[in-house]
């Protein structure tokens, strides 16, 4: 068994991820192919294999060099969530967690996201979430905010503003 490692740009859990996968190619019998292989020998395609448990896997490294991993059942959807985690990586799209809440992400967004602008646009932002977001969706999940609520905020706040 002969394996190339080509250094580019990757970061050192790169090529150790890329080791591993390569041992459990090779591995004991009953250890599954994580090269993209289902137990019968099919192809899952590119980050995706099939684990002992019978269920498919699909991981990859972020641009933060964090390892981020899904696995169930049916094969299409761990396809699609693999499509879209890598697209939303690749366009610097903030994925939220299924946990955080509208206060949160106003939390995160202050402090790390609008930290370099003049003091007077930060309390303008302050100020229209607490008077104007909070109230509607604060205590919600960001997954949970539909375009109906935010309709909600601009009528609410057409209703304050608009002479």
């Amino acid at each position: 068994m002969t394996t190339e490692l080509v250094l580019r740009k990757a970061s050192p859990y790169a090529i150790i991820e890329h080791v591993q996968w390569d041992f459990l190619s090779y591995g004991k019998k009953g250890v599954l192919s994580c090269n993209g292989k289902k137990w019968k020998g099919k192809e899952c395609g590119k980050g995706t294999c099939q684990r002992k448990d019978g269920k498919y896997s699909a991981r990859f490294y972020d641009k933060f060099g964090k390892r981020n991993e899904r696995y169930c059942n049916p094969l299409p959807e761990v396809r699609n969530w693999l499509a879209d985690a890598q697209y939303q990586n690749g366009h610097g799209l903030v994925p939220a967690t299924t946990e955080m809440t509208a206060d949160t992400w106003d939390h995160f967004w202050m402090e790390n996201l609008i930290s370099d602008l003049a003091p007077h646009a930060r309390r303008n932002y302050a100020e229209r979430y607490l008077i104007n977001i909070k109230p509607v969706v604060g205590n919600m999940l960001i997954a949970d905010v539909k375009p109906m609520h935010c309709k909600t905020i601009f009528n609410r706040m057409e209703a304050i503003y608009a002479g």
